[in-house]
């Protein structure tokens, strides 16, 4: 366990998402995720801003700070990011059993949906090593998860945005 302050208790299983409250009030729904590949982070989503939403952070360590990765209108969280912490992979969910995952530049904002779809479908991503592809399983049409791949370095583009 680490803790970083009176209000903030984190607990470490490797491999393993967990779900904690990390609380201002009691008000707060938040859900912990893993680690930044550097280890500066925990990824995680929170209903801080709005409370019918799940938003996408990064609680940063060790002060505890929470940065804004991406705004959701209703649950997403965080599936990866870049080894630089420049990009970060977010699901969406659309409705039960239906998802989209989204590369987001931390940067500036700007943001693109990877899987666009009709229908039931649910997606997951993950950044290669050196964050120039993004590898994504689905099970979208069919029983059984298919993979893809996408190179997310000509991804996001000036032009798309928030």
């Amino acid at each position: 366990m680490l803790l970083l302050s009176t209000y903030y208790y984190i607990f470490y299983v490797r491999h393993c998402i967990i779900y904690a409250q990390i609380n201002r009030g009691g008000k707060d729904n938040n859900w912990l995720a893993p680690w930044t590949h550097d280890g500066s982070a925990l990824m995680m989503s929170s209903n801080v801003r709005d409370g019918a939403a799940m938003d996408s952070y990064l609680l940063i360590v060790p002060d505890g700070k929470m940065k804004l990765v991406a705004q959701n209108a209703g649950i997403g969280n965080l599936e990866d990011m870049s080894r630089d912490n420049r990009l970060a992979l977010v699901s969406r969910m659309k409705s039960r059993g239906s998802n989209d995952v989204y590369l987001v530049d931390t940067g500036s904002g700007k943001e693109v949906n990877l899987t666009s779809h009709e229908g039931p479908g649910e997606f997951a991503g993950r950044f290669s090593r050196d964050a120039q592809t993004v590898y994504l399983a689905s099970n979208k049409d069919r029983d059984l998860e298919a993979f893809a791949k996408e190179k997310s370095a000509q991804t996001v583009r000036p032009e798309q945005s928030r």
